[in-house]
């Protein structure tokens, strides 16, 4: 064989060996973003749980953005929050929530929470402060959770869920209800 033959076998085979590895790159940024979209996703179920407890009483009605929902998901699963049922996480985030009805109280879960906080600069001040709160209230669920018994906060959010469903359907109701009285007026 001579030297120009043995030259373009050696690049062939090192065009095959680039398509491979290019295969590879490409099947492992696929199973990367498989898995970040599966952590996202968890993320955001961990956080419409919190969002749908009555946090809305002591912090007001706010929108918070995706990548701000992703940053309550993931101090759930920073505290081990994710490992136990939505039930028993609504019962407790509920119970410090009522705990923080008591401004003391809440100063007292702010501050905690804002000493294990780091603070994001893509978060604006009114949500880190929001962030803040919602890191005390977790590690405060967490020991609530620790030292309750499980079934019975499940009972408790349970229960809680229930009343949910229940005010979402009446909310649905009433719009169905304006609806068809709008209907009746203009025929």
């Amino acid at each position: 064989m001579s030297l120009a033959n043995k030259i373009e076998n050696l690049n062939n085979k090192k065009i095959n060996l680039d398509k491979k590895i290019t295969v590879i790159e490409n099947r492992l940024r696929l199973q990367n973003s498989k898995e970040r979209n599966k952590l996202n996703n968890k993320k955001k179920s961990l956080a419409k749980i919190f969002l749908s407890s009555n946090f809305k009483l002591i912090a007001g009605n706010n929108t918070f953005s995706i990548y701000e929902i992703y940053t309550i998901g993931g101090l759930i699963i920073m505290h081990q929050l994710d490992k136990y049922k939505s039930t028993i996480l609504l019962a407790s985030y509920n119970q410090i929530v009522k705990m923080c009805l008591d401004t003391i109280t809440k100063n007292i879960i702010y501050n905690q929470g804002k000493q294990s906080y780091l603070h994001d600069r893509k978060i604006n001040k009114d949500i880190h402060d929001k962030l803040c709160l919602i890191n005390g209230i977790l590690i405060r669920a967490k020991r609530l959770i620790e030292d309750s018994d499980l079934e019975y906060l499940h009972q408790i959010g349970n229960n809680e869920f229930i009343k949910l469903r229940k005010l979402k359907l009446d909310r649905k109701h009433q719009q169905i209800i304006a609806s068809l009285k709008n209907n009746i007026k203009t025929v």
